[in-house]
């Protein structure tokens, strides 16, 4: 019965936290794509980059980071952050 308890226990005390990254990755991905849509890129871009912290492998966030990077650069004025942007744009595609 002791046992029992403690397994509850443990499963509860565990369980909130297995769900709450598909959670968070919904809630940032849909921010994204509001932020994107107003537009403030550099902010969706900064999202998207979140949104990677939890799914590194997704590639619609990979390929919007992408995209974000491509067309943020095209804006830049500074020939140094616009090579970044151009190169960290790449290095999305690449991924």
């Amino acid at each position: 019965m002791r046992l029992i308890k403690f397994l509850c226990v443990c499963h509860l005390a565990i369980f909130p936290f297995t769900t709450l990254p598909a959670q968070d990755i919904n809630m940032i991905l849909k921010e994204a794509v509001r932020l994107e849509a107003i537009p403030n890129e550099k902010s969706a871009f900064y999202e998207f980059k979140e949104a990677l912290k939890f799914q590194p492998a997704s590639l619609y966030a990979l390929s919007k980071c992408s995209e974000l990077c491509s067309r943020i650069a095209g804006r830049e004025s500074n020939p140094k952050s616009r090579d970044s942007y151009n190169q960290a744009a790449i290095i999305y595609a690449k991924t």
